[in-house]
């Protein structure tokens, strides 16, 4: 995989998120969960500090983790469809 096409996917899986994400069809909870992951990502207060090396960054990774697998699992093929248009479109500027 070359690094463009590397560029190229992790931008559709991105912007299809956000699409998922903005859809009025998504799920009110799963919109409150993704919210909440980020502010917990955000807020200086963990269950680890992060002052501590490595351990204090495994609780944001772990739930940044399980919201980006939640926001997954319900994105809808047209989300993969308009994201891989507007990533096609911004690369090759």
């Amino acid at each position: 995989m070359t690094k463009m096409s590397k560029i190229r996917w992790i931008c559709r899986d991105m912007v299809a998120l956000f699409l998922c994400w903005q859809d009025p069809g998504t799920a009110t909870w799963l919109r409150i969960t993704s919210v909440m992951a980020l502010i917990y990502i955000l807020f200086p207060f963990d269950l680890i500090i992060d002052f501590i090396p490595i351990t204090g960054w495994l609780d944001d990774i772990g739930i940044a983790a399980l919201a980006i697998s939640l926001l997954r699992r319900n994105l809808r093929p047209e989300h993969l469809a308009k994201a891989q248009e507007i990533c096609n479109r911004q690369t090759q500027r």
